[in-house]
């Protein structure tokens, strides 16, 4: 496997566990909806800090996958921290 299929497997990890912490999409090991707000914000800490250590090390196309999916889980983080507020 490509280092470049490799970061966007582990990209696409987080992009999921912080999809199912925000109860989004359901856990594939549980089938179950399931909502953990803390461990959401964890997996989106982790990809702003890929975004700040791999600054200048990604493809054109790696960079804009890495924005978009940290633009739609903070968007989706700060929807799901309001309706809890």
């Amino acid at each position: 496997m490509t280092k470049d299929k490799l970061f966007m497997g582990l990209l696409h990890g987080l992009h999921l566990q912080a999809m199912v912490s925000m109860g989004k999409t359901e856990n594939p090991m549980s089938g179950k909806i399931e909502k953990n707000i803390e461990m959401a914000k964890i997996n989106i800490e982790l990809i702003e800090e890929l975004v700040e250590k791999t600054n200048g090390n990604l493809s054109k196309n790696e960079k804009a996958e890495l924005m978009r999916i940290l633009a739609e889980l903070q968007t989706t983080y700060i929807e799901e921290v309001a309706m809890i507020n």
